[in-house]
């Protein structure tokens, strides 16, 4: 019985040996793969960052146009355009077509000043009603 008993205890022994050799050869993993991993969540956060900076400076460059296109249809100062673009930011580009009565207008930019990823364009498109100084009579 006592053989049996020590060859077990033997077993046992040899089983925690091998165990901690695992263990202790295993530490050096999870430094690499939090080395892999880290970059990868930053450039996430990053690519989500920047996208959410382009969909706001599309919101902004949509209101933009709006407001623009309702100065030019009514006739407002020029200077009160170029006031207005220039509180976006800088290298807009303005296309302005004009029928039937409606002043549209349509605003693009690539600068980076304007959002995160400056190699995307942006546009956006605004019309307003033209302000008609006619008076009809019957």
């Amino acid at each position: 019985m006592g053989e049996v008993l020590s060859s077990r205890r033997a077993r046992t022994s040899d089983r925690a040996q091998a165990s901690a050799r695992l263990l202790s050869s295993s530490k050096g993993s999870v430094t690499a793969e939090f080395a892999i991993i880290l970059p990868t969540i930053v450039m996430v956060l990053g690519m989500c960052v920047a996208a959410v900076s382009l969909i706001a400076s599309h919101v902004r460059l949509s209101d933009t146009a709006a407001d623009v296109a309702r100065l030019l249809a009514r006739n407002d100062d020029p200077s009160l355009v170029h006031q207005r673009m220039d509180a976006f930011g800088s290298g807009l580009t303005l296309l302005r077509s004009d029928s039937d009565g409606v002043v549209c207008v349509e605003l693009s930019t690539t600068s980076s000043s304007v959002h995160l990823l400056g190699i995307f364009p942006i546009s956006a498109r605004g019309c307003a009603l033209a302000w008609s100084t006619e008076v009809t009579g019957d």
